[in-house]
């Protein structure tokens, strides 16, 4: 830090030129553009009100690029965007409260004030020297603070944001996490506290602290994932054996029946038991008279896809709604005693009405997976950002076959790796929240003695990319009991 403090002096001091550097490019710009985007490497301190000088009166958005500026100052008022990378700033002060966007990466600012800044909704802070972040604006949608020094975080009040990167710091504890999040990354910190969250991301379990993990989906994914490798190993070894059986039947069933595969944990040759009951997924040893302590029990829970309860919800709901109105309708002609009438139409009502809360909840959950407006303008944003990384590349190479001028290439490679690539994955998580690649093999087709089509050579395996706007998960609905880990001891 030493090194820095001391190039900035120096800067200051002996080589204080970017004013002069930026009134030079100004005086080649039309008056009436609206993004200034510098990527000259300007060194020293600039003075902003420059702009209102020299009568650039349109001006939204204002970029510095890779550089050496060590102070800024007098951001116009009615700026929107304001990004600085990769530049010398330990303090930034005075911002519009006219910002919406605000970008300052790979500086060393220790501290910034967002008092005043109530419109902004993108903040990226990445990158810099800072222990900790105030008065956040309620506005935020978007927050990445990655690589900083920050050990505490309060998200209180930030109903909107839905893109939080908080990843290489030393947090140990956030309160207040938003349950609207859609985009959450928190690599490489110590073990992190969460209070007054909806929402607790899933933390992965060491091997040898298995018995104490408590998330029902991991354990369900450990649990097959044994299943699958020892029915895998046993499939092997009965081909084996009737290999060995030189293809006769009769050997080989015999040979197979006597076939006791080892326990997954006691490694005994007495086979495990792998099984569903009450619907609960088992797993024991396949000693039954003295079993070793393998003893894994995950209750499923009960759940069906959200179309198929509304669907059923929708029935229900309009079942019960004409027998309210038959029950009115026998009341009003005396086919039955108003006493009793009144005491069923209550309890129709009362059916009626948990019917309604229960249609309102499932259809709340599917406008969330799919008619989300939030997710929606997110989308929307970050295509805006990338078609906006696209043209700089552009522009960039461009510049590069005029001057031949590696820098600039090497500019625009970093664009592409350092913030292209980057947003292109978060958008197509955004979109496909679900991929997977499956493979499927394909053969030639035969014609046998008999002129029927069979199998023939095996040709080139074909890959698919199957991809979902929704995570399987949330397609689930959940009544009754919760699927939850009753015994995972391995």
């Amino acid at each position: 830090m030493n090194i820095i403090k001391d190039q900035r002096e120096t800067i200051i001091n002996e080589n204080n030129t970017a004013q002069q550097q930026l009134k030079d490019v100004l005086d080649n710009m039309n008056r009436t553009l609206k993004t200034l985007d510098i990527r000259e490497h300007l060194r020293g301190d600039i003075d902003l009100s420059i702009l209102k000088e020299e009568d650039f009166r349109n001006i939204d958005t204002i970029i510095l690029n890779d550089g050496e500026i060590t102070n800024i100052l007098n951001i116009p008022e009615g700026i929107t965007k304001f990004v600085c990378k990769k530049n010398l700033l330990f303090t930034i002060e005075n911002l519009p409260s006219s910002l919406v966007h605000l970008e300052i990466t790979e500086n060393y600012l220790s501290t910034i004030d967002l008092a005043e800044l109530n419109k902004l909704t993108h903040l990226n802070l990445s990158h810099n020297h800072l222990t900790e972040i105030e008065n956040i604006p309620k506005e935020l949608v978007e927050l990445k603070c990655s690589f900083n020094h920050f050990t505490h975080l309060d998200l209180q009040g930030l109903y909107k944001l839905r893109v939080l990167n908080i990843s290489n710091n030393k947090i140990t504890l956030i309160e207040n996490l938003p349950q609207e999040l859609v985009d959450f990354v928190y690599e490489n910190n110590p073990a992190i506290e969460f209070r007054n969250s909806p929402i607790i991301p899933n933390e992965k379990i060491e091997e040898d602290d298995i018995e104490h993990q408590l998330n029902y989906h991991e354990s369900l994914n450990k649990y097959f994932k044994l299943k699958s490798a020892y029915e895998t190993k046993l499939y092997e070894q009965k081909k084996e054996l009737y290999k060995k059986s030189e293809k006769n039947i009769k050997i080989a069933r015999k040979q197979i029946s006597m076939l006791k595969p080892k326990c997954i944990k006691c490694k005994r040759a007495v086979g495990t038991i792998f099984t569903k009951k009450d619907n609960a997924y088992i797993a024991m040893c396949g000693d039954t008279k003295d079993p070793c302590k393998l003893n894994i029990e995950l209750y499923a829970g009960s759940f069906d896809s959200v179309q198929t309860k509304l669907y059923e919800y929708k029935v229900f709901q309009e079942e019960s709604k004409d027998t309210i109105i038959r029950q009115k309708l026998d009341t009003l002609f005396n086919y039955v005693d108003e006493h009793k009438s009144i005491k069923k139409f209550k309890k129709e009502l009362e059916d009626y009405t948990m019917l309604s809360a229960g249609m309102k909840d499932l259809l709340d959950k599917h406008n969330e997976n799919f008619n989300n407006p939030q997710k929606k303008e997110l989308i929307q944003k970050k295509r805006e950002i990338i078609f906006e990384y696209i043209e700089n590349i552009k522009i960039l190479l461009e510049e590069y076959e005029k001057t031949d001028d590696r820098d600039i290439l090497k500019s625009a490679v970093e664009i592409q790796v350092k913030d292209l690539l980057p947003e292109t994955k978060n958008l197509r998580l955004l979109m496909s929240e679900h991929m997977e690649m499956t493979t499927d093999v394909e053969y030639s087709v035969d014609i046998d003695e008999y002129g029927e089509e069979k199998a023939g050579r095996k040709l080139d395996n074909v890959f698919y990319l199957f991809k979902h706007d929704v995570a399987l998960s949330k397609l689930d609905y959940t009544f009754g009991e919760q699927p939850r880990v009753i015994h995972f001891k391995l």
